[in-house]
């Protein structure tokens, strides 16, 4: 099992928009995700950032079975909309995932 966290931004004036959004998520997307092998998808706000943290049993696999359902496309157009630019992001780098270094079970 991985454990993956990174972080992204909403646009701030799209803030409300999109904790409405995730108030209302498709029950076929997180179908899509539990078979991708997510579970414990947890999306934290502060302000306009946002802090993502999932459990997988294989991410980039995970990532190769969602990237082009229609659902998953639907869903990331939506989003598209909201988000921000994170400005830690490196030339190229889509997301700025964490490295792990402790874990209280």
């Amino acid at each position: 099992m991985q454990r993956i966290a990174f972080k992204m931004k909403v646009k701030p004036e799209k803030v409300e928009e999109y904790i409405e959004a995730h108030r209302h998520v498709p029950t076929n997307l997180i179908e899509l995700y539990r078979s991708a092998g997510i579970r414990n998808l947890t999306v934290f706000l502060r302000g306009s950032e946002l802090f993502l943290c999932l459990e997988c049993d294989d991410f980039r696999a995970a990532q190769n079975r969602l990237e082009n359902h229609p659902a998953e496309k639907r869903w990331q157009a939506q989003m598209a909309e909201l988000m921000g630019t994170d400005t830690d992001l490196q030339p190229g780098e889509e997301l700025a995932f964490f490295k792990e270094v402790f874990h209280m079970n």
